[in-house]
C-alpha cells in the first residue's frame, strides 16, 4: 500500500535548503518537487525508488522501504 513521504532537500556544500528540486518515483510519470523551504510530500510504494534532480546537481536514488521520512543532500 502508499506511504506519505516527506523529506526535506539541502545542499551537500552549505546546508542551505534548494527549492524547485524534482522527485519522480522512478519509472513513472509520478512527481512532485521541493517547495520554497526544501521539502516535499509524495505518495510512493515500499518498493519504489525515488529519484531526487536538480540542474547543476547530481541525481540521487532513494528506495522507500519502511522510511516516511527521507531527507537528501545533493552535492
Amino acid at each position: 500500500h502508499r506511504q506519505r513521504v516527506i523529506g526535506k532537500v539541502t545542499d551537500a556544500a552549505n546546508g542551505s535548503a534548494v527549492a524547485g528540486v524534482n522527485i519522480i518515483v522512478k519509472g513513472t510519470t509520478q512527481g512532485t518537487t521541493t517547495d520554497a523551504d526544501g521539502a516535499y510530500s509524495i505518495e510512493a510504494l515500499p518498493e519504489d525508488i525515488l529519484v531526487f534532480s536538480f540542474i547543476g546537481f547530481q541525481s540521487v536514488e532513494m528506495r522507500v522501504g519502511n522510511q516516511t521520512s527521507i531527507d537528501v543532500q545533493l552535492t
